[in-house]
């Protein structure tokens, strides 16, 4: 009997599990279910949630003709219990020959398999990407698995973070202005080979937050 996609997608997900930590427990992983999205018909192949923002995995055999919509069918989705929608889909293209190959060795198959054809589309804050913006990169789980775990650095959470640090700094730089004095501030400009100023009270904030992070 030829195996399924949902079949592979099953193995696919323990195969990820077993290299990282983080997905290796509870339901860091899920594969095929019907729960863990709000929209009944728009349920993942693949959710990785450990962490991060949620990343999901759509794959299908080649040639893989609907593969597209199911990848932007999932951006901008939400996962219950997650703070953030999905920013990240990698699509995957399985070869043709894992349909044939006995489930018993499937599991190896995968583990073994250098020609997995994959993309990534993604929610940036300019818009959608996609990358590599033409074509399929070419590789094995470990590639794929990699791109998982960078993909749930979340684009618009880095974004908010650096507008908080940039206002962050602009405010520590006011206090040093309305709240010390002259002799310190020279002082504290001296030690950073700089004349007070604006920019000296900026960089000054700007190590003092460093500090603590």
């Amino acid at each position: 009997m030829a195996n399924t996609e949902p079949t592979v997608n099953t193995y696919l997900a323990a195969c990820l599990r077993r290299r990282n930590p983080r997905w290796a427990h509870g339901d860091a992983i899920v594969s095929q279910s019907t729960k863990v999205m709000d929209e009944a018909a728009k349920q993942p192949d693949v959710l990785i949630r450990a962490g991060g923002a949620p990343v999901v995995i759509e794959a299908e055999f080649h040639p893989a003709s609907s593969l597209d919509i199911d990848v932007n069918s999932r951006i901008g989705k939400t996962v219950p219990g997650e703070t953030q929608a999905v920013e990240s889909v990698i699509a995957v293209k399985y070869p043709k020959r894992l349909q044939s190959v006995p489930e018993t060795t499937l599991n190896d198959e995968l583990e073994s398999a250098t020609d997995l054809l994959w993309y990534v589309r993604r929610q940036e804050p300019a818009g959608i990407s996609r990358f590599p913006r033409n074509g399929w990169l070419t590789g094995d789980l470990n590639s794929i698995a990699g791109a998982a775990e960078a993909l749930a650095v979340s684009p618009s959470r880095i974004t908010a973070a650096a507008e908080t640090m940039e206002q962050a700094v602009g405010a520590g730089a006011k206090m040093l202005l309305d709240r010390v004095g002259e002799p310190a501030r020279s002082q504290m400009a001296q030690c950073l080979n700089q004349s007070d100023s604006e920019q000296t009270r900026r960089m000054a904030s700007a190590i003092v937050a460093n500090a603590f992070l």
